[in-house]
């Protein structure tokens, strides 16, 4: 319920319900990256920062909570910590490909050569699991694109997410992306 009433950009509401299941389950880290991921859209990303960090004291091995707190440095603006974070989840995720092409596009172009680099390799890396028949929602390609600048093709499979029924679609209004 929470992260529906988010998602209609009832942030104060949302965040109450999935403060309600912290304390009905302080130890779960899903419940506390959530929690993140309540602040994350309503754009409180330093407090969304701070409940990611407890969600890692509670399982630093969850590559999931590290790719959104990169996402939420990045919101800040604070762009090495966004890239270390997201090095960290594509560590845990076991994506070492992924890491050499962050760590050398960062190395040589900076923050916006490596989200640039990091988003055609995944890009590749989608259109590989269409292409095997593996089914990918359109907002996974819509949210690359977005990074990526692309405001033609983010649009496209904006469409094409719609036309999925894509619950994801829901997102557009409440992702700081």
């Amino acid at each position: 319920y929470g992260g529906y009433l988010t998602t209609m950009g009832r942030f104060e509401e949302g965040i109450a319900q999935v403060k309600r299941a912290q304390e009905l389950d302080p130890l779960s880290a899903d419940i506390n990256r959530r929690f993140g991921n309540h602040l994350y859209r309503a754009r409180r990303f330093d407090e969304a920062i701070e409940q990611y960090f407890k969600a890692l004291e509670l399982d630093s091995s969850d590559a999931r909570t590290h790719e959104v707190l990169g996402d939420a440095y990045e919101q800040k603006r604070m762009y090495d910590k966004a890239v270390a974070a997201w090095r960290e989840a594509m560590t845990l995720s076991r994506d070492d490909e992924l890491v050499t092409t962050l760590d050398h596009a960062y190395k040589e172009s900076g923050y916006e050569g490596a989200v640039r680099a990091v988003s055609h390799k995944r890009l590749q890396e989608l259109g590989a699991k269409t292409q095997r028949g593996e089914y990918v929602p359109a907002m996974n390609f819509a949210r690359l694109y977005v990074k990526l600048g692309n405001k033609k093709q983010a649009l496209a499979w904006l469409e094409k997410a719609y036309e999925e029924r894509s619950r994801l679609i829901f997102d557009i209004n409440v992702d700081p992306l």
